[in-house]
């Protein structure tokens, strides 16, 4: 209800532009007349409109208070209050009458002239532990705290502008009270006398307009024992101002106008343990001040507004002194004897002043806990200002100008704990520096100038926790502020046979602080990770930030706690993590913002981490790529593993960032997701790079078509994509990008050779005329990967064409003129055969598919039959093409076969009877031959005479007539055909098959006898033509 209230008097707001928020308060939302209920979070809330104003009644449940707010302009009368009883009493729980309540609150309302105790009724209570006044109109007055006798606590907020003095006399009725505040009032302090309130023992007074306390303001409450006065407009104090006080313990005098404070004014309070005086406008603090405050232990002076002061001895024979607090008080001057005879002070803070130097024996007779001295303008300091403080813990001189620290400077402080440094000009520090510091836990030397350390300055501090040595010029690198440990048992054997230098190991000056939790180098030149960092089993955050390392390497991450390092701004180009190593640890490395190289070194980590693999856990949310300048900007978290290469040296296979390739090859490049180095050339390599560790094979694209010749085993593919082909190259068995070109026939050579081949984007000839394409893709497709995307020329894919289907509808529309065909081709056949019968049974016995006749008794194929002068030619050329050629055939000629004392005619006769056929070498000298003419009657007359004619006698009229008839019947074959010695064979092995003549029988003996000067063999004669 109380929330619809609000939205409505809001929105009214709104609606009328005049307005304002104080008007709406006369915005009544309760009832008429009578009260509304309305159950809130544990209590229930009575909105009432009575006759003397619209009020508001809060109660819980158990009956422990009371709140009652007016409204604007409405008194609270306790008649009219039981207008509320009945709800409250439906509401309460019924044990809860006639009890104390645990506070009573009146709000807002004007004061009528009737007790405070009256509105108790209405919950059934007889009193309250507690009253509070906030905002009330009207003076306090006697009759307003009658029956309250069990009031111990008092409070008035925002006190009527009319109430000018503390309202002594109504509160003497309330004997047991113990505490009154009374704030925001408009006090004027007097020393008058009044009732005394014997039992109180707090009084605060604050938030007021107090200008000035007189001589014995507080005679009335003689047992206070706190008393606040803070944030008035007090700018005088009478030197008896607290005179009666004895028992004061607790004084506030802060935030007020106060700029001077008599000697004396703590005479009258020997038991004051607390004084603040903070946030005044003090110019000084006299030797006097505090004389004889045996129990002082704490005075709080900070934030002053004005340059302070101290006399010599402010602060001295005060023995309960423990904490004193004095910062920011623009002090310049600290006195030699502050502290003589304050033996106790443990905690001393005078950060934020003016202070230039310690004097010598500032510390001499105090065993500080303590000491807070930063943001000063100290520039040195004596080696034996802490001499005597093997008691303190904490010392902090950050922000001061100290260039060096002297050597013993903190020799016998074995118990502090905590050194800040920060913020000095400190350049160098000496190996002894912290000698004696074997308690210390935590330095900080931040924001110095400190560039070199000695490795042996934390001897002496390895109980060391937190170490800030951040916004320094520190340097360490494999050169400088570093130990190097060479391991020689680390060496091992190169590839090559050559040793390689043995492990080394760089340890900092920090390598025995073992116990180290926190490590803070950031902001210095910081190169590399060193080994002792990775073995602080305590560490829990190792801050490298704004550094120069570069890259990390697997070590790197070897951090074995779950602590967090900070790489954040670094020169981090390339990193290499643990993945899936039992060395993983559970540390937290922060690598944003760094100019990250995005290539293949970074591929392994893109790939496990999206992957959810066991690896160090990198934070790198806000990483982008600053090269390759393709990806510039992206970030690490949107990689593409696919995007990750590198370029490698053409020559030598290692990873660069200038290539410079000379070997035909325009560039060379590692692809991590495909585990091979991709080279792009304009012809085949001269040199072929190492493969580097985890890349398997090479893949090579080319810019010219040329035949792939054996290669390395690393090289598998060459792509010889996009160029334009129509007839693929020659290669064996590699693997062979083909796509993009314009390959109309399956390269079948390839397939035999085994070469696995891509081929999509090829207009392939799929029509039934190029079956033979569609049935040996088909048949290879083991060895086509991209199968499924190879097209024909017309677009369709080859693995969807049902090859039975391919010629089905031409086949019905060339049947019937193939079968004519057929007819057309088998007469050409037959003439073909018939006209070249010789030659197409020459090439078919060079095949060997011609079978040959079996010989009836013959021991010989054929018998040479030559003149004496023809001998060469037949000894040289003829026989050894016969005996030699396919088929061999078996030859007679005299000088070799004939037998030596036998009658020549009987031998022509039998030669020729011997021999299938007669080969007459016929030239001029076997005409003018006697012998010869014999030889070749005798084969004449069994028709077995084949005639090679070395020289053109066919019209030579002086030929022998039974010669000349032969030539001129008979087919012969001249030397100068190309085609002699086949067409020679072939006459020879032929075979009559069908009308064949009987050979003739020849007589086993010779009857010659001499015609016309010539020798004539009448058994063989045949008869002239």
């Amino acid at each position: 209800m109380l929330v619809w209230v609000v939205l409505l008097l809001v929105a009214m707001a709104a609606a009328d532009v005049h307005m304002d928020i104080q008007d709406m308060a006369s915005y009544w939302g309760g009832p008429e007349e009578g009260c509304s209920e309305e159950i809130g979070a544990g209590c229930i809330i009575l909105s009432c409109t009575l006759p003397s104003g619209n009020l508001t009644v809060y109660v819980n449940r158990p009956a422990s208070y009371l709140h009652i707010t007016c409204e604007k302009n409405s008194t609270l009368v306790c008649d009219e209050l039981q207008e509320a009883k009945p709800y409250i009493d439906k509401y309460i729980e019924t044990d809860q009458t006639n009890k104390n309540l645990s506070f009573l609150t009146v709000e807002t309302c004007n004061l009528s002239r009737e007790s405070l105790a009256c509105p108790l009724r209405v919950v059934g209570a007889i009193g309250t532990t507690l009253v509070k006044l906030d905002g009330v109109v009207g003076n306090l007055e006697a009759v307003h705290l009658e029956g309250l006798n069990g009031v111990t606590k008092f409070r008035m907020y925002d006190v009527d502008e009319n109430t000018t003095s503390v309202p002594y006399s109504a509160l003497s009725l309330l004997p047991n009270l113990k505490s009154f505040i009374m704030k925001k009032a408009f006090l004027d302090l007097k020393s008058e006398p009044s009732d005394i309130l014997s039992e109180l023992t707090t009084l605060e007074l604050a938030q007021g307009r107090i200008k000035s306390i007189p001589k014995g303001a507080f005679k009335n409450t003689p047992e206070i024992q706190t008393l606040l006065l803070f944030d008035n407009k007090i700018e005088y104090l009478h030197v008896d101002a607290f005179e009666g006080l004895t028992k004061l313990v607790n004084l506030s005098l802060n935030k007020n106008l106060i700029s001077h404070l008599p000697g004396g004014l703590f005479k009258h309070t020997p038991n004051i343990g607390r004084l603040d005086l903070y946030a005044n406008k003090l110019l000084g603090l006299s030797d006097d001040l505090f004389t004889g405050l045996q129990k002082l232990e704490q005075i709080f002076i900070f934030d002053n507004n004005a340059p302070l002061k101290l006399e010599n001895q402010t602060f001295s024979n005060l023995p309960s002194l423990y904490n004193l607090k004095l910062y920011r008080s623009f002090i310049e001057h600290i006195p030699a004897e502050l502290f003589v005879n304050t033996t106790n002070l443990k905690t001393l803070s005078l950060q934020g002043n003016n202070i230039t130097y310690l004097p010598n024996n500032i510390f001499k007779s105090v065993k500080l806990n303590d000491l807070n001295l930063s943001h000063n303008n100290i520039g040195y300091l004596y080696s034996d200002v802490f001499l005597e403080q093997s008691s303190m813990t904490e010392l902090k001189l950050g922000n001061n100008d100290l260039k060096s620290l002297p050597v013993g400077l903190f020799s016998n402080m074995n118990s502090l704990k905590v050194l800040d440094l920060g913020y000095n000009s400190i350049g160098y520090l000496n190996k002894s520096t912290f000698n004696g510091l074997v308690s210390l836990t935590e330095l900080l030397l931040t924001r110095n100038r400190i560039e070199q350390l000695d490795q042996a300055i934390f001897d002496f501090t390895t109980s060391l926790e937190v170490l800030d040595l951040s916004m320094n010029n520190l340097t360490i690198s494999k050169d400088r502020n570093i130990l190097k440990f060479i391991e020689p048992s680390l060496t091992y054997i190169l590839d090559d046979n050559e040793a390689a230098p043995p492990m080394i190991s760089y340890y900092s000056p920090m390598k025995n602080l073992a116990k180290l939790r926190s490590l803070d180098l950031s902001h210095n030149h910081i190169s590399i990770i060193c080994e002792d960092w990775t073995k602080m089993y305590s560490l829990t955050k190792l801050d490298l930030s704004y550094n120069n390392i570069s890259a990390l390497s697997v070590v790197d991450f070897d951090f074995p706690t779950d602590a967090v390092i900070d790489l954040q701004h670094n020169n981090i180009q390339q990193f290499e993590p643990r993945i899936n190593s039992l060395y993983t640890t559970n540390a937290t490395f922060l690598m944003d913002y760094n100019p990250y190289r995005c290539d293949c070194n970074l591929y392994y980590f893109i790939v496990n981490s999206r992957s959810g693999a066991k690896m160090s856990k990198i934070e790198i949310q806000n990483a982008e790529c600053a090269q390759p300048a393709a990806l510039k900007g992206v970030k690490l978290v949107d990689l593409e593993p696919e995007r990750l290469t590198c370029d490698v040296d053409c020559s030598t296979g290692a990873i660069t960032t200038t290539p410079n390739n000379d070997y035909n090859c325009d560039s060379c490049i590692l692809n991590p997701v495909k585990l091979r180095l991709e080279m792009f050339c304009e012809n085949l390599p001269k040199v072929y790079p190492k493969l580097p560790q985890r890349i398997n094979s090479t893949y090579i694209k080319l810019k010219h078509v040329t035949n792939v010749p054996v290669l390395p085993p690393e090289v598998n593919i060459i792509d010889f994509s996009s160029l334009n082909l129509t007839k693929p190259p020659l290669a064996n068995s590699i693997e062979l990008n083909l796509t993009n070109n314009y390959l109309t026939e399956a390269p079948l050579e390839l397939f035999k050779r085994n070469c696995t081949v891509y081929l999509s984007n090829n207009p392939f000839d799929c029509t039934c005329g190029g079956i033979d394409n569609v049935v040996a893709l088909d048949t290879f497709k083991t060895l086509i990967p991209d199968y499924s995307n190879v097209t024909c020329s017309n677009g369709i894919f080859v693995s969807n064409i049902v090859i039975d289907q391919l010629c089905a509808m031409r086949n019905g529309a060339i049947i019937s003129a193939s079968l004519g065909l057929i007819g057309i081709v088998i007469v050409i056949i037959t003439v073909i055969s018939f006209k070249y019968t010789t030659e197409l049974r020459i090439i078919l016995r060079k095949l060997g598919l011609w079978r040959r006749e079996v010989a009836r008794g013959e021991l010989y194929d054929a018998f040479i039959s030559y003149a004496h002068p023809d001998e060469d030619f037949v000894r040289n050329k003829l026989i050894p093409k016969l005996e030699n050629g396919r088929p061999a055939l078996k030859i007679c000629v005299h000088y070799r076969d004939w037998v030596v004392g036998d009658y020549i005619p009987e031998q022509i006769a039998r030669s020729v009877d011997q021999s299938r056929y007669t080969i007459i070498v016929l030239t001029r000298n076997f005409v003018n031959s006697m012998w010869g003419r014999m030889e070749f009657r005798t084969a004449h007359a069994r028709d077995r005479v084949i005639l090679l004619m070395l020289e053109d006698l066919s019209a030579d009229k002086s030929l022998d007539q039974e010669l000349r008839a032969y030539i001129s019947m008979n087919t012969y074959v001249k030397a100068d055909d190309p085609l002699v010695w086949d067409r020679l064979r072939d006459a020879v092995l032929k075979r009559e098959t069908w009308g064949s003549k009987p050979d003739k029988p020849t007589s086993k003996a010779l009857d010659v006898l001499l015609e016309n000067g010539q020798l004539v063999n009448k058994a063989t004669t045949a008869p002239s033509v």
